[in-house]
């Protein structure tokens, strides 16, 4: 079978994308092809493909493998899943980089419907210079610290809205100081894994500004700075947790037998509860905006279900409660903000939007608070197709991987604003 290639919007040229050092970068890509024949799997063409547990994708060049790294979510591990639903829309992977090695490799994409790739895209660095703004890791009295240094910040784009440099947008850097904001937390380290082992303070000048709590199991961060401005007013964290490795707890009974058979080893049960359950390979963010006056976070932006949200935090909170959630908790998360979901207008981005979006709100052109507009929840890209009398259920996709422990990200301290959610990015 033949006939399907990709097409990558946000490419400076043909099959060239600019991605960030030491950042994650979005590939904005469409399929092309006969309707029919997309529905499936794509994935970088060299991918760990489950071995030793770990699923991820990596650029076609040796050397370079271990620098850049190709996620996926939603607990696919065969690769970013295309449907019916989201064949004919945008499709999104991310690329983090996270080497010294600032070059230019390919990745070569494929489709398990096909014998040939269906495309391959050379990424080029958006900017060289040995003060680009980077993190450093180190280990400190049993817990790991990631502190920044550089003074070259990118400014602020969204996750979902990557500038597209054939559009005259491109990726630009100003000259900032990087502040002292440090992101600390406990770490597990085998010969294979490293793994999340607590909650994630994020401090500035020795005052905590943020905590990330929750179900951060099995996923390992990483994080980036951004200027808002242009200046050093108002900077944007982006903190990332994602989950590569499929983790199993000691004891675990190969084979299936313990499935089988009833045991009072709580460490097996829940080992093999998990192995069932958790969303591997996924990954999910937090951009804390701070203002640089005050010393705090002011809003926080997260991701849901291909939509992009905004929260707001409470005037009289000096720390930020991000939080991913779990077990039951994610199933109220769920359906909780669908109740809070309205119908923006398409390609509608609630950080650049001229009338309403928030870096309007920064410059004091409108500081009331948007009134909220609660309509029908708008039909989604990506759904569950359960049969209810003949109808179909259009809501958060459950997949036989992380029924319950999807993981959904929120603010616990903050208030949504429905005029900071995006349209549905996959439309």
């Amino acid at each position: 079978m033949s006939g399907i290639s990709l097409k990558f919007l946000n490419e400076k040229e043909p099959n060239v994308v600019q991605y960030l050092p030491y950042g994650v970068t979005t590939l904005e890509m469409k399929i092309l092809g006969n309707q029919k024949n997309l529905a499936g799997y794509m994935y970088p063409k060299n991918r760990s493909d489950g071995e030793n547990n770990f699923y991820v994708g990596y650029v076609d060049e040796k050397y370079d493998t271990k620098n850049f790294l190709v996620l996926w979510g939603a607990g696919r591990r065969e690769g970013l899943k295309i449907d019916k639903e989201s064949a004919g829309h945008r499709l999104f992977l991310q690329v983090l980089h996270h080497g010294d090695d600032v070059s230019s490799p390919t990745i070569t994409f494929e489709h398990n419907k096909t014998v040939l790739p269906i495309g391959t895209v050379r990424l080029e660095p958006a900017k060289k210079s040995s003060n680009l703004a980077r993190t450093n890791m180190n280990e400190e009295d049993g817990s790991y610290i990631i502190s920044f240094t550089g003074d070259r910040v990118p400014l602020y784009y969204s996750r979902w809205f990557p500038p597209r440099p054939s559009e005259n947008e491109r990726i630009q850097y100003r000259h900032i100081e990087v502040p002292q904001i440090s992101i600390k937390f406990k770490a597990d380290k085998d010969e294979v894994s490293q793994n999340v082992a607590s909650d994630i303070d994020i401090i500035m000048d020795d005052d905590k500004i943020a905590q990330i709590s929750g179900d951060w199991c099995y996923s390992w961060p990483h994080a980036e700075l951004f200027t808002v401005f242009g200046d050093e007013r108002y900077l944007v964290l982006r903190f990332w947790l994602y989950w590569i490795h499929e983790n199993y707890s000691k004891n675990v009974l190969m084979g299936g037998k313990a499935l089988l058979e009833e045991t009072e080893d709580y460490e097996t049960r829940l080992a093999l509860w998990e192995s069932l359950d958790i969303e591997v390979p996924d990954m999910e963010r937090f951009d804390f905006l701070v203002d640089m006056d005050m010393r705090k976070v002011i809003w926080i932006g997260t991701d849901f279900h291909y939509q992009e949200a905004w929260f707001k935090l409470k005037r009289d909170e000096a720390v930020a409660e991000a939080r991913i959630a779990n077990d039951v908790e994610t199933l109220v998360q769920v359906f909780r903000r669908l109740e809070d979901r309205f119908d923006p207008p398409k390609n509608y981005d609630p950080m650049n939007d001229a009338k309403t979006g928030l870096k309007r709100l920064l410059r004091g052109k409108d500081e009331s608070e948007p009134k909220p507009e609660y309509v029908q929840t708008p039909e989604e890209c990506v759904v569950t197709n359960v049969d209810h009398a003949g109808k179909v259920f259009r809501g958060p996709a459950t997949l036989k991987r992380g029924l319950t422990r999807k993981h959904v990200p929120y603010v616990k301290n903050g208030s949504i604003s429905p005029k900071m959610v995006s349209s549905i990015v996959t439309c």
